[in-house]
């Protein structure tokens, strides 16, 4: 791959990639307004997970924008706007749910289930389609999922995306041949119905 693709926000080009894109999902009976809500709502679900814990992920569920999500699944807020104070209120009184114990362990392979289930939307499968060849980059602060700015980070949501676009590669690659063969041999598609 010689191309290297930057994205972060969803206003900004290939914005479907961000976790913050208005892509709604459905998520073992919970439905999500974006990839950044059903990823701050699992760190306070799982099989150990308290009542309050998953009450407190409900409230991440129902936070009103992706950027609100992560301040509540993060817990950190900074500024003295007025929406701040408001969201360090809300955190504090949530103040004893707690992160499952796992999260370290399982947090890429959540956000790859969460990927997977938002690029079966046609809208952002084309896009991440679209970059077939190119290195995927989340051009942000974070060292983690994004390259922190510098290149230097770890931007492990860049190389989820490119794992998902591949096995969207696959799976286009495996219907083209199937209807090729299906084109090929009418008769034995027809007698295998």
């Amino acid at each position: 791959m010689s191309n290297v693709i930057q994205f972060h926000r969803p206003a900004e080009p290939y914005g479907e990639l961000s976790t913050f894109w208005p892509s709604e999902m459905t998520i073992e009976g919970t439905t999500f307004r974006t990839a950044e809500h059903a990823f701050q709502a699992a760190k306070y679900l799982g099989p150990s997970a308290s009542a309050l814990s998953r009450a407190y992920a409900g409230v991440i569920i129902d936070a009103p924008s992706p950027l609100y999500a992560k301040i509540l699944g993060t817990r950190v807020c900074y500024g003295a706007h007025p929406w701040q104070c408001e969201l360090r209120e809300t955190i504090g009184q949530w103040s004893n749910a707690s992160v499952r114990a796992d999260w370290r362990h399982v947090q890429q392979g959540v956000m790859l289930a969460i990927l997977r289930q938002k690029f079966t939307d046609p809208q952002c499968a084309t896009v991440l389609l679209s970059t077939a060849g190119s290195t995927l980059v989340q051009h942000s602060t974070d060292r983690y999922w994004g390259d922190g700015l510098d290149g230097v980070g770890s931007n492990y949501l860049g190389r989820l995306l490119e794992k998902v676009r591949g096995e969207l590669l696959l799976a286009d690659e495996q219907q083209e041949r199937e209807e090729a063969l299906a084109a090929a041999l009418p008769e034995a598609a027809c007698s295998a119905e």
